[in-house]
């Protein structure tokens, strides 16, 4: 029974995770320079999330989230703008919340 419950246990935690999608993963962040030689602006996304271990994993599940819109944009890079975590109160849960800017890029242009 403590083996089931476990197993439970993980499933659970592990579906708190925001996964990349296939499209996501091929989402690069992109500098400054390389935006202004390469890339044209799709749009501003904003994600956040409070749903993992710690402040850590709330961040890279905000990232996930952001590269899968951007590709859900057809976009295939991205720029952070701002990026921070916010904890509510002492020992209370953090919440990572990102700004990137979408974009589409031609990274094969000198």
């Amino acid at each position: 029974m403590k083996i089931i419950s476990f197993v439970t246990l993980i499933l659970f935690f592990s579906s708190c995770s925001t996964q990349l999608t296939k499209s996501g993963k091929n989402v690069r962040l992109v500098t400054e320079n390389q935006k202004e030689k390469h890339c044209k602006t799709l749009d501003i996304i904003t994600t956040s999330n409070e749903l993992g271990w710690d402040a850590a994993h709330d961040s890279q599940n905000a990232m996930n989230d952001a590269r899968n819109k951007v590709a859900e944009l057809g976009g295939n890079g991205m720029k952070v703008i701002s990026s921070n975590n916010a904890y509510q109160g002492y020992g209370g849960a953090s919440e990572a919340v990102i700004q990137v800017e979408a974009l589409s890029c031609n990274f094969a242009k000198k």
